[in-house]
């Protein structure tokens, strides 16, 4: 009688630490799946962040008014990068031409081509 009480608590035990786990590894995936999730969004806006200001701004644009163009539609909350020959704009890289039009529009990740 005592060893059944034993393996029914053994058991039962193994059982919650199993079921623990698997709760565990649900939440988990579907937090690491909310992440995939919201870095697509950010990519989609990006990528609408451009196609809108290349149809607003054409390809002859000047480096200052993309610049202004940029900071009044977008304001607080991007990350705004001004170099020599480039401004970008979160993960949006705009090039220009010794004489300050536009020139290229890239993404970050493309930077190493």
């Amino acid at each position: 009688m005592r060893l059944n009480k034993i393996v029914l608590y053994s058991t039962l035990a193994l059982s919650i630490v199993i079921a623990l786990f698997a709760i565990y590894g649900w939440v988990d995936t579907a937090v690491s799946l909310d992440h995939a999730r919201q870095q697509q969004k950010s990519e989609r806006e990006s990528k609408e962040l451009l196609r809108s200001m290349l149809v607003a701004l054409n390809r002859g644009a000047k480096r200052a008014d993309i610049r202004k163009e940029l900071h009044e539609n977008l304001g607080a909350g991007h990350i705004f990068k001004d170099e020599e020959g480039t401004f970008s704009v979160d993960s949006i890289i705009f090039r220009f031409d010794k004489s300050g039009t536009l020139s290229n529009v890239a993404f970050l990740d493309e930077q190493s081509e």
